[in-house]
């Protein structure tokens, strides 16, 4: 399994993204249990909003940069050659939160993302052509 990304959320819990499990895991530092997931699959219904898409299935996606908010909410960048997004998810409950998605033009992917202490989230990007 190949993990890119890692943060740690208040609680002292790591998240570290499965790029190729498809899914984020927020694990208890002292006993190593999985707490929490965000996968691929959690995404089922999302239309990203790009010319010529019109439907990716969602494990199509997968989760590379990876940021944690002061509130414990755990933003994830998820990647596709097609398009790219961040997303912010609440941190127990593993769900989207409405209202806080960053879609991406098509060929530019996020590499890494920081998120402030007033839950701004920055995102560094790298473009790609796809000829």
């Amino acid at each position: 399994m190949s993990l890119l990304g890692v943060a740690i959320d208040r609680e002292k819990n790591a998240w570290v993204t499965a790029h190729d499990g498809g899914f984020a895991a927020k694990i208890d530092p002292v006993s190593g249990t999985c707490l929490a997931t965000v996968s691929s699959n959690s995404l089922s219904g999302f239309q990203p909003g790009f010319p010529g898409n019109s439907a990716l299935p969602a494990e199509d996606f997968y989760p590379t940069a990876i940021d944690t908010d002061v509130d414990s909410n755990v933003w994830i960048s998820f990647t596709n050659p097609l398009c790219c997004f961040v997303q912010k998810f609440n941190g127990t409950t593993g769900l989207p939160v409405t209202g806080s998605f960053l879609g991406f033009e098509p060929g530019e992917k996020p590499v890494d993302l920081v998120v402030d202490q007033s839950s701004n989230a920055y995102v560094i990007t790298n473009c790609w052509d796809s000829y």
